[in-house]
């Protein structure tokens, strides 16, 4: 079974994404996945640094600095969506979810951020459930609460975690 760490909305707060490492290393994921809005690259370099593990990411909305966000990840951040499998689970990576994109019809797990609310829902798409996370936001500027996500891949055992 794999875990994979989920993060959105770091909008630049290093100690909170230094906090979500600190998460992750203890529940010792698998891989990493940031549903957008790090905002700048020197947030990716903190995000990355030290990790040995496979990681994606996806743009968010106040990603301005794209260039300047790809360089510093090695092209691991890219446009949204974002769909790759893992222990044979398709799973779907947004900021800002659009229930009506039609490569969601494939999807075991949609992750998406942009609300900076954190949830996790079973529903159903297209005549088949469906798991839904949203990590909350990391950095706490809008809510005061700092979140992040674990997800157990094949089993879909998912869990929103404070920072």
């Amino acid at each position: 079974m794999k875990t994979i760490g989920i993060i959105s909305d770091t909008h630049d707060n290093l100690d909170a994404i230094d906090r979500a490492k600190a998460a992750f290393a203890s529940t010792r994921i698998d891989m990493l996945v940031h549903a957008g809005d790090f905002v700048a690259p020197f947030a990716v370099t903190r995000l990355i640094a030290g990790l040995s593990i496979e990681w994606k990411g996806v743009f968010g909305n106040n990603d301005g600095e794209k260039a300047g966000l790809r360089q510093a990840s090695a092209g691991a951040i890219v446009p949204a969506p974002l769909v790759f499998s893992m222990e044979g689970k398709t799973i779907y990576v947004t900021h800002a979810l659009r229930e009506d994109d039609p490569q969601l019809l494939s999807a075991d797990v949609v992750i998406y951020g942009h609300s900076h609310k954190p949830q996790i829902l079973m529903k159903a798409v297209a005549g088949k459930q469906v798991l839904f996370i949203n990590p909350g936001e990391a950095c706490g500027w809008v809510t005061g609460k700092s979140t992040v996500a674990v997800l157990k891949v094949p089993s879909l055992e998912a869990e929103i975690v404070g920072i």
